[in-house]
């Protein structure tokens, strides 16, 4: 396995945004789905629905959410760990490099389990996976990119992209806790990757703009989300 390079963080005003909250399910990862027609914000947001997904691959829609699979019922070999709706693969202030921005034309969604492998439902195009793949570490997240492809984050900080710009990561690198989240720019240029102690990576465009140590929130991180500012 090739050892990245960190790269240099740059000046991009994205805020990170973390959650500590208690982890009450094996998985506790939801994608948000807007209604088909409806227009992003300046900003990203999207009214509408999202869906949740359980370990067992339990996906369950809400809102105005449509579920177009799931993998409950499979023998997985790993439990599911992260889920993440293709529709948010859009560069916010529109298409750019053929890219659709209009809800309708991308209805479809990725699920990951612990051990890489990728589920893909609806109109998500499947573009690889570690399932198969000795792993020194447990996978914990996905991320989409707005080019299609998708990033996959390991516990010990590895990240695998597929059809997605690979920028770095903290694989073969000291960690004080293990990754539990990996977050996209908005570009796809970029990503971040948040440990349970609070401690924030950022590779390519992604901005470093703080950390939370864990005894400043008194709990484990288990989360990320990028945020426009």
């Amino acid at each position: 396995m090739r050892q990245p390079t960190l790269k240099n963080r740059t000046s991009r005003r994205l805020h990170v945004a973390m959650v500590a909250v208690a982890l009450t399910l094996a998985v506790g990862t939801v994608a948000a789905s807007p209604p088909s027609g409806a227009d992003p914000s300046p900003h990203g947001a999207f009214p509408g629905g999202y869906l949740t997904a359980t370990g067992n691959g339990v996906v369950t829609a809400f809102g105005d959410a449509v579920l177009r699979g799931e993998p409950a019922g499979l023998a997985l070999r790993a439990p599911i760990v992260g889920i993440t709706d293709e529709r948010f693969a859009c560069p916010v202030g529109g298409p750019r490099a053929g890219i659709s921005c209009e809800y309708g034309a991308q209805e479809g969604y990725w699920l990951v389990a612990a051990d890489g492998g990728v589920f893909a439902f609806g109109d998500a195009v499947f573009h690889g996976s570690m399932g198969g793949s000795r792993l020194n570490a447990p996978v914990v997240g996905v991320a989409a990119s707005p080019t299609g492809g998708y990033w996959l984050a390991a516990s010990d900080g590895g990240v695998f992209s597929f059809d997605a710009a690979f920028d770095g990561s903290m694989g073969g690198k000291s960690l004080n806790g293990p990754i539990v989240g990996v977050a996209a720019t908005s570009d796809g240029n970029g990503y971040w990757l948040v440990g349970d102690d609070g401690g924030v990576f950022s590779f390519g465009d992604a901005q470093f703009a703080g950390a939370a140590a864990r005894s400043t929130t008194g709990d484990p991180i288990v989360g990320i989300t990028p945020t426009e500012g």
